[in-house]
């Protein structure tokens, strides 16, 4: 079955580099994050596995990238909002950009999962 709406490739790049961003960021903002360590790195760890997963023939893994990336999204737009008090700060600009970079990746997901279904 050819999947004529597969984007799983640009997914797996939108995450790569949301992963390697919030790899390279956390050492600096590691003291504005609520949550433990632990969960952070999990975050990273996770992201990292669904990009490895990515591919055209498992619709399972099309429907973990939908919920990862709307998931990273929430998240780091839900930061942007409320842990930064100005926009100058430069936390603020990087849960921006990984929320766009989620958002990008949440768009392309469900075009892949929905073309994914029978027509």
């Amino acid at each position: 079955m050819a999947l004529y709406h597969y984007y799983g490739d640009i997914v797996r790049r939108l995450f790569i580099v949301g992963g390697m961003v919030m790899v390279v960021t956390y050492p600096f903002f590691k003291d504005r994050i609520i949550a433990p360590a632990i969960f952070s790195v999990l975050a990273i760890v996770i992201v990292g596995l669904a990009a490895g997963l990515t591919n055209p023939r498992q619709q399972w893994v099309m429907v973990l990238d939908v919920c990862i990336s709307v998931l990273g999204l929430v998240f780091f737009e839900y930061y942007a909002i409320t842990q930064t008090a100005t926009f100058e700060e430069l936390f603020f600009w990087m849960n921006q950009l990984l929320a766009a970079i989620f958002f990008a990746a949440f768009y392309y997901s469900v075009k892949t999962l929905r073309g994914s279904f029978p027509q």
